[in-house]
C-alpha cells in the first residue's frame, strides 16, 4: 500500500460501508465515500450520488478515478426490495441487479487503470449470505451470488497484474438496511 494513495468505498456513510470507512480512516488512511446522502460527521472526503442512476454514477466514477490514485476498493453498496417470486416487476429487478451488480463492475473499470498503473491494488466485494436463498429475496440473492461470480473471474484475471479481489459474505448484521 502506497502512502499517497486512496480507498474508496460505496454505500461509505452507513452500516458496514461506514464501519470500514472509519476504521481506515482511524488507521490514518485516505478515504473517500461514496453516499447517496451528505453526512458532515464522515471524516473522509465524501462524494454524492444516487447509484440507482447510470448517468449520476459514472460521472462522478469518472471524476474521483481522474482526482485520485485509487488501490484499495470496497464494493460495498446494496440494495435489496423484498418481494416474491410472482410479485418481481422488470423494473424492480433492474435496480436489485444495477444496485448490486452494474455498480461493482463498471466502477471497477473505472478504477482499474490506478491500480494497474500503481501495479497493485486490492478489491473487496461485499456480498451477502442470502445469495443461498432467501424468502422473497430471489433477484437479490441472484445479484450477490453474481457478485461471487465476478469476485473469481476477476481474481484470476487481475493477479499477474498483482491486484487481488476476495469477496466477503456477511450474514444477518444489524444494519439500517437490515432493519
Amino acid at each position: 500500500m502506497n502512502n499517497n494513495t486512496c480507498a474508496l468505498i460505496t454505500g461509505a456513510s452507513k452500516g458496514i460501508g461506514r464501519a470500514i470507512s472509519d476504521l481506515l480512516i482511524e488507521q490514518g488512511q485516505t478515504v473517500i465515500g461514496i453516499a447517496r446522502n451528505a453526512d458532515p460527521t464522515f471524516k473522509g472526503k465524501l462524494y454524492l450520488a444516487d447509484l440507482s442512476d447510470s448517468t449520476s454514477r459514472n460521472q462522478v466514477f469518472k471524476e474521483i478515478a481522474n482526482a485520485f490514485p485509487i488501490d484499495r476498493l470496497v464494493n460495498n453498496v446494496g440494495f435489496n426490495q423484498l418481494q416474491g417470486l410472482s410479485d418481481i416487476t422488470s423494473q424492480n429487478y433492474q435496480k436489485i441487479i444495477d444496485l448490486n451488480l452494474t455498480v461493482a463492475l463498471e466502477l471497477t473499470q473505472a478504477v482499474l487503470p490506478s491500480m494497474l498503473s500503481l501495479g497493485e491494488g486490492r478489491i473487496v466485494n461485499i456480498a451477502s449470505r442470502s445469495m443461498l436463498g432467501r424468502k422473497n429475496s430471489s433477484v437479490y440473492a441472484a445479484a450477490k451470488a453474481g457478485l461471487v461470480g465476478f469476485t473469481k473471474s476477476w481474481a484470476i484475471e487481475l493477479a499477474p497484474s498483482g491486484i487481488t479481489v476476495n469477496c466477503v459474505a456477511p450474514g444477518p448484521i444489524q444494519t439500517e438496511m437490515f432493519n
